[in-house]
């Protein structure tokens, strides 16, 4: 208090409501909210009016936290964000600071805490607070990882998988799996594509498309603090149809339709199988009743008869021919040749027993046939006395008297020939 006259005598003062007590100044140890009223009185008893003011006293330094977003178990990364928001409820927050390891404090605009100075591996983050009338607050430490690698990202194909000549090709039944691993943080997702189309998230296997043809996988991991890793891509050939079989022989043979063949003992069978896209892994058959049998080689049947044979084949990636079911004849038996004539012998010349030689009359006529119950009768051929041999087409009519030395050939279709030779004489009246 100042009296420009006869100067200040007294200073009074009062706190919270309190009795005016004569001070010459007062410290306010306490923290809290005050109400001070003075007056002064000068040397003659002049008393000056009261003066109220009203103020806090703030002794407590502000708290500050650390608050990181896109980061986990005190694990950041280059998407992340790290900030330091403070309070102070009396006097109000002035100013943070901070540092990475042994840089100097920077201070921190807007709560930000940026990237500058920091390693991959472990750092020490140190920050603290000042209030608006000084109050400090004891520095914080604490110890934070730097990740700012993405994961590592691989496939695997289960089931069917074959791989030559640099490709990969599956069955539209493979099952293909994604993973991603990251040594640091846990993975928040696998984004993938296939042909350029995106699949999304993955959450299970997914089998390769239906199509038979190429096709690209794309895929990254991305960790839960926004770590990618790099856009793995891999190329596959699907294979959705099955090998094509047929069956060759190599010697005597006869066909009636695609699926009944006659052959005989000595025709060699083989199976040959065709696959565009995987390759053909392997061709079975069947023969008969007997179990499955891997093919290895051309082959012959030595027991005539009718046999069932089935055959299939199977590609590199597991895709099964439907089996094809064959008839197979076998037949090295020819024909049994038959000759009636339609007269009776009227005698026989010669000697006894089977030596003697039938006699027919004149104009006698000579039926040829043959019986096949297999492959069936191609042709019959006859030669009289030596003549070129012809084909027989209809009876013989025997109209010239004289010795007659005939030779019948029956062929069936598979070549197998039989021959029969008859002696007989014919004579007039």
């Amino acid at each position: 208090a100042t009296d420009a006259f006869s100067g200040v005598e007294q200073t009074y003062l009062s706190v919270n409501g309190k009795t005016f007590l004569p001070s010459d100044g007062m410290r306010f140890s306490e923290e809290g909210y005050y109400l001070l009223r003075h007056y002064a009185v000068d040397r003659v008893g002049n008393a000056s009016e009261p003066v109220q003011i009203r103020f806090y006293i703030d002794k407590t330094p502000p708290v500050t936290n650390l608050k990181m977003v896109n980061a986990t178990k005190n694990i950041f990364g280059p998407k992340s964000t790290l900030s330091i928001p403070s309070q102070d409820t009396l006097s109000g927050v002035h100013v943070s600071y901070y540092k990475w390891n042994s840089g100097v404090y920077k201070r921190s605009y807007k709560n930000r805490i940026l990237f500058e100075g920091v390693k991959e591996g472990a750092n020490i983050l140190q920050f603290y607070t000042e209030d608006l009338v000084g109050n400090t607050e004891g520095i914080h430490k604490v110890t934070l990882s730097f990740d700012k690698n993405g994961p590592e990202v691989s496939h695997e194909i289960k089931g069917d998988q074959y791989i030559e000549g640099g490709k990969v090709y599956l069955s539209s039944r493979s099952q293909i799996f994604l993973k991603a691993v990251d040594e640091m943080v846990d993975i928040q997702s696998i984004e993938y594509q296939v042909n350029g189309l995106s699949y999304g998230n993955y959450g299970i296997s997914f089998r390769p498309p239906v199509q038979t043809g190429e096709f690209k996988m794309d895929y990254q991991g991305i960790d839960i603090i926004g770590n990618k890793s790099i856009l793995a891509s891999a190329n596959f050939v699907v294979d959705s149809q099955s090998p094509t079989t047929r069956l060759i022989t190599d010697g005597v043979t006869y066909r009636r339709g695609p699926n009944v063949i006659w052959v005989n003992t000595k025709t060699r069978i083989s199976l040959k199988a065709l696959d565009n896209v995987s390759g053909v892994q392997s061709i079975f058959y069947k023969f008969n009743e007997n179990k499955e049998l891997l093919y290895k080689g051309p082959f012959t049947i030595s027991d005539e008869g009718r046999h069932t044979f089935q055959f299939s084949s199977v590609d590199h990636v597991n895709n099964k021919e439907v089996l094809t079911p064959v008839l197979l004849v076998v037949d090295d038996t020819p024909p049994e040749i038959k000759a009636v004539f339609n007269r009776s012998a009227v005698g026989s010349e010669g000697g006894d027993g089977e030596d003697k030689i039938d006699v027919y009359p004149l104009y006698t006529t000579l039926f040829l046939n043959a019986d096949d119950n297999s492959a069936k009768l191609k042709g019959i051929r006859f030669s009289i006395n030596g003549s070129p041999n012809e084909a027989y087409q209809e009876a013989l009519l025997l109209d010239k008297p004289g010795n007659y030395y005939v030779i019948v050939e029956a062929e069936d279709n598979l070549g197998n020939i039989s021959n029969k030779k008859m002696i007989f004489i014919v004579k007039a009246g």
